[in-house]
């Protein structure tokens, strides 16, 4: 989803003189030539403990996530990296708007946008360290407050309730 683009993302900030460590999580070509500061990690599976304890180390080193998806419903893993405090950065596609809020909890980015966009965004960020700390602090609220499987479960119950409490009103209102 997007690892080419990433990897595109990571040259321009190393041109822009902002070396950075890229890790490649998920699925991902072979034939991906080895660069210095790209690790290409794999699939790393959350039901296995040990894959589980390195995907939340990176995600705590992690100053920002990045996944350029063009098609993308919703985003777990948007939710994930705000448990960290983690700033996301992707398209603005499908469901991605609704899970990282544009300068609140990181960027969503008009489909066709370039690397270049992307890295200008995060040099930005790297240049104001107050706005990427208010950004880092705004991601972990909002996992706190919302993006969280609690948070979900009780706004599921309550539109049970709601929907149950209008179907036993609706016969009496006719």
């Amino acid at each position: 989803k997007g690892g080419p683009v990433v990897v595109e993302i990571k040259r321009h900030l190393d041109s822009l003189g902002i070396p950075c460590e890229l890790y490649i999580v998920g699925n991902y070509p072979q034939d991906t030539p080895v660069e210095h500061g790209i690790n290409v990690l794999g699939r790393l599976d959350k039901s296995d403990d040990k894959q589980l304890r390195e995907l939340c180390r990176l995600y705590e080193l992690a100053h920002f996530f990045v996944l350029p998806t063009s098609a993308e419903a919703y985003g777990i893993v948007f939710s994930e990296a705000q448990a960290f405090g983690c700033p996301s950065l992707t398209y603005a596609v499908g469901g991605t708007p609704t899970a990282v809020l544009d300068d609140i909890t990181g960027y969503t980015l008009p489909l066709g946008s370039v690397a270049k966009d992307f890295a200008q965004l995060i040099c930005s960020l790297v240049r104001d360290p107050r706005r990427y700390e208010q950004m880092s602090a705004n991601s972990r609220t909002r996992y706190e407050t919302e993006a969280n499987w609690s948070a979900w479960a009780s706004t599921i119950i309550d539109l049970a309730n709601q929907l149950r409490e209008q179907t036993r009103l609706a016969p009496a209102q006719r």
